[in-house]
């Protein structure tokens, strides 16, 4: 029996998964990202122990392998954004910058002038925002431009990861985005960004395709993971482009609903210069293989906004959102006549409604706003979302995606849940060491647990007249 363990690299925490080659999820582990944090805001990690973390999921992963089975290849999905500067020795030369650090001012405007977000987003794929390595590397430059001079790589933290498994340095076209010094259409890196900073092409990891094999473990990694050496490492790609693929998103017209920290929308279109123009995130996805480019766009902060709610309004417990579930069914659709707008209501003062109502109307509020982000997508795009799919927390809970299928009136699957990076990490390292010949003959050899659902017509008619 041949295995695959996926890594899901998030922000604050890093999950893994070990999948059989039918789909099966055989395990599961987690560990939190440890930061320090400091008043001027700086957020930064030490990159040894994230390795540490990273080995430890592997480990426990491996140890849950069947007798006579095997792990074959390994994989990792990541949020990244995160910069390291790495030594001749291969160690991190300074703490590694989290893209949550907030030290940055103007370090960015002082290298580069007044900067066009569209300009940059043409470049790179995703707009200026003002963090990211980009922002590091600003602030690096203006502070410590010794730190760039004297590094032997440059790199994000997914990267460090696959050069410690296999000594060798690589980054994919999709985790490159946020890295913001490359240019997505030439699918190279930037040389007059790279100047700007003074970086060297030397001192930057090789861009190679997703799916491409890496290298089998070195004797130290097998040993620390207790994987065998013959064990492939498989280059991943960024988080939600990985969710992607590992529920079977890759056409026009299918919709992932990622609902984490932020609700992102992604999905696969052709055209490159249609997502560029409407202001979207791009991912080159499946464009090198022919296929299509990528949209996401996110409601920001949603489970920040939710959670202000619960702890004023439903329950400060260990199990406010089992509570927040339970009250929640209890309402009907509609909560008795209360809306809620998360983003607007921060400070409304709810406490002459019931608390089903509130917990209801607070799904519904949040569902009202993602239905109407995506039919102002459909609307720009001229692409008709025919299905949905539906990772994360709150797919795993009851009865919010029952009310995201009926607002957006198309069947919404959920499968996989919080593991779906993991999963989709699993999916691309089966792949790429050719258990399987494509994505499309991965899952049809699948036989995952799925929950399928399709829209009441009478409650998605009442829907409609509070989206309007």
């Amino acid at each position: 029996m041949e295995f695959f363990i996926g890594l899901d690299l998030g922000t604050s925490a890093s999950k893994g998964c070990l999948m059989s080659s039918d789909g099966a999820l055989i395990a599961e582990a987690k560990r939190q990202t440890n930061y320090q944090k400091s008043d001027d805001g700086s957020v930064t990690f030490d990159g040894e122990s994230y390795y540490s973390d990273v080995v430890g999921i592997i480990r426990e992963l491996s140890g849950s392998v069947p007798p006579k089975g095997t792990v074959r290849g390994i994989c990792m999905s990541s949020a990244s954004g995160n910069t390291m500067l790495i030594d001749a020795f291969g160690k991190p030369s300074v703490p590694a910058i989290s893209w949550l650090d907030t030290r940055m001012t103007d370090e960015c405007e002082r290298l580069f002038g007044k900067i066009d977000p569209e300009e940059m987003r043409e470049q790179c794929g995703w707009p200026y925002l003002g963090i990211f390595p980009i922002a590091h590397l600003s602030w690096f430059r203006c502070h410590h431009p010794e730190w760039i001079a004297n590094a032997s790589k440059i790199c994000m933290s997914a990267d460090y990861i696959n050069f410690r498994l296999t000594g060798r340095w690589a980054v994919d076209p999709s985790t490159l985005v946020s890295f913001y010094l490359g240019d997505q259409k030439k699918g190279d890196w930037n040389d007059a960004m790279l100047a700007t900073f003074g970086i060297r092409r030397d001192q930057l990891p090789q861009i190679l395709p997703t799916g491409t094999i890496l290298g089998a473990l070195t004797e130290q990694a097998a040993a620390e993971t207790g994987l065998p050496k013959e064990c492939k490492v498989i280059l991943g790609a960024f988080d939600h482009p990985t969710s992607a693929r590992g529920v079977g998103i890759t056409e026009e017209g299918q919709l992932l609903i990622s609902c984490g920290t932020s609700w992102v929308c992604f999905f696969p279109l052709m055209s490159r210069k249609k997502i560029i123009d409407l202001q979207l995130l791009c991912d080159p996805f499946l464009s090198s293989e022919g296929g299509p480019w990528a949209g996401m766009f996110s409601l920001a902060a949603v489970t920040q906004k939710i959670n202000r709610y619960l702890d004023r309004w439903i329950s400060r417990d260990a199990d406010a959102i089992a509570e927040f579930d339970r009250l929640a069914r209890t309402a009907p659709p509609g909560a008795n006549g209360l809306r809620i707008d998360p983003a607007l209501d921060m400070d409304r003062d709810l406490s002459s409604y019931a608390k089903a109502d509130i917990a209801r109307a607070l799904m519904e509020g949040t569902a009202a706003q993602l239905v109407q982000s995506v039919r102002k997508t459909e609307l720009s795009t001229g692409v008709r979302f025919r299905s949905a799919i539906l990772v994360g927390g709150p797919s795993r809970s009851d009865p919010w995606p029952q009310i995201i299928t009926d607002m957006l009136n198309i069947p919404v699957n959920t499968l996989y849940g919080v593991s779906a990076g993991a999963v989709g990490a699993a999916t691309i390292a089966a792949v790429g060491s050719s258990c399987f010949g494509s994505l499309e003959e991965a899952y049809r050899a699948r036989k995952p647990e799925i929950i399928a659902r399709k829209p009441d017509p009478s409650v998605s008619a009442f829907y409609e007249t509070m989206i309007r």
